[in-house]
């Protein structure tokens, strides 16, 4: 009876811990890559140019996806995937591209507000995400459908 119910309390634990393992530690940043990446797409398959910001949006989105990644590489808690569930009922067009601005403001004070350093990655992640959301805010000036 004893041996069953350290082994009912193991396998509880084992289980709990892994359920955590899934959960990001930087949660924000991981939300703000995916909706980088997803308006990445979004700009890229637009026919339009987003009154000549389309390709600095997406130089910018870029530079800033890649040292977010390094930071959370860093800081232990690589980025592998990111869903955020049915966020996107009210904009009107180009809801990632919309989107990723929120995201990345969260991130950005998330990294701001955080005593780590990512590896000496935090610093030039905040730089980069607000050239990210500087140029994506002029795109969305000129988005359309």
């Amino acid at each position: 009876m004893f041996r069953l119910l350290i082994v009912t309390a193991l396998a509880v634990s084992l289980l709990a811990m892994r359920g955590t393992a899934a959960e990001p530690k930087h949660k924000h940043l991981h939300h703000a890559l995916y909706e980088m990446k997803e308006a990445q797409t979004e700009l890229k398959e637009a026919k339009h140019n987003f009154g000549g910001h389309k390709e600095k949006a997406l130089e910018a989105l870029h530079v800033a996806i890649k040292e977010t990644e390094k930071a959370l590489e860093a800081a232990g808690d690589p980025y592998k995937t990111f869903s955020p569930g049915k966020i996107y009922g009210d904009y009107k067009n180009h809801p990632h591209l919309r989107h990723s601005l929120v995201a990345m403001r969260e991130a950005h004070s998330q990294l701001k507000a955080s005593k780590d350093d990512f590896g000496g990655h935090r610093d030039k992640a905040v730089l980069e995400l607000d050239a990210a959301i500087f140029q994506v805010k002029d795109c969305i000036e000129y988005a359309r459908d």
